[in-house]
């Protein structure tokens, strides 16, 4: 009898250590399916960031590089493009790559805005230009606008939302699949007792492990901010990654906390099922 017991004991130890291994998993796949760079995500880039401000002074710093060697003013560009305009391109941009559609920004207005400036500095400075100079005035203007349009796309979040997609179906059946699992380790568990309380006692370290295993590296991790010490290049995109990175980490620690809820949840039925079986007796 007693032989029986702890060979019981010995299987229910390794079966509430797998189920940990178990749950942690779909902690994992939960984060990642959750937190991962997906739509929603990469949509609060523009809103919960200063991304689009940084856009705004790169592109600008660029436009002045590409102004020097014309030989018009550095500031001939600084309001051909409002701040909440960039933002709402950038938006649209955004939406039509993760829709796999194609974009074409029509900057028709911005470009009347610089040839206006341009031609407000000439009159006020009463330059005629040669033929040639008119060519290279043309070029310049549609250098800038180029500019624009390649400066308000995210950077590969085409190739990105792509690859995701694929890995949402792998990590959706994968999940399913561990779901299943861990049900069929609980059902072993909770045959194996003929008091539940002993079953889950078992589950609950379980999810007790989980907590710990799926917590302790985001939360280091957070807390470290580590990622906001990363060296990268331009700005906006520093932007961009600190916030995937800490959104990732963030939504790791609330999701890990599921299990904390499990437990209290665990101990509260085992307590009830104890008082309640004090008063049969």
């Amino acid at each position: 009898m007693k032989k029986n017991s702890n060979l019981r004991t010995a299987l229910s130890i390794i079966l509430a250590f797998i189920l940990s291994i178990v749950f942690t998993a779909i902690t994992l796949i939960g984060d990642v399916y959750i937190g991962g760079i997906n739509e929603s995500v990469i949509g609060g880039i523009v809103p919960d960031t200063n991304y689009c401000e940084k856009l705004m002074k790169e592109y600008l710093d660029n436009c002045q590089s590409m102004t020097i060697p014309v030989g018009l003013p550095e500031n001939i560009t600084d309001n051909i493009v409002t701040i909440d305009e960039l933002r709402s391109d950038v938006n649209q941009s955004i939406a039509k790559t993760l829709r796999n559609e194609k974009y074409s920004l029509d900057t028709s207005a911005y470009e009347a805005r610089l040839r206006d400036n341009i031609d407000a500095y000439l009159n006020d400075k009463k330059i005629e230009l040669t033929d040639d100079q008119k060519d290279d005035l043309e070029s310049y203007v549609e250098l800038i606008m180029d500019e624009y349009q390649n400066e308000i796309k995210l950077p590969a979040v085409g190739t990105i939302s792509r690859y995701y997609r694929k890995l949402t179906k792998v990590l959706i059946f994968a999940g399913l699949g561990l779901i299943a699992f861990a049900a069929f380790i609980i059902y072993l568990l909770w045959k194996m007792y003929k008091w539940k309380g002993h079953s889950l006692r078992y589950i609950a370290y379980s999810a007790l492990a989980a907590f710990y295993m799926s917590e302790i590296v985001p939360i280091a991790l957070y807390s470290s901010k580590f990622y906001t010490r990363l060296s990268i290049k331009p700005e906006y995109v520093y932007e961009a990654v600190v916030y995937i990175f800490g959104n990732f980490l963030k939504t790791s620690i609330r999701i890990g906390f599921i299990w904390l809820v499990v437990l209290a949840v665990i101990v509260t039925e085992v307590y009830v099922s104890r008082k309640s079986a004090k008063k049969k007796h």
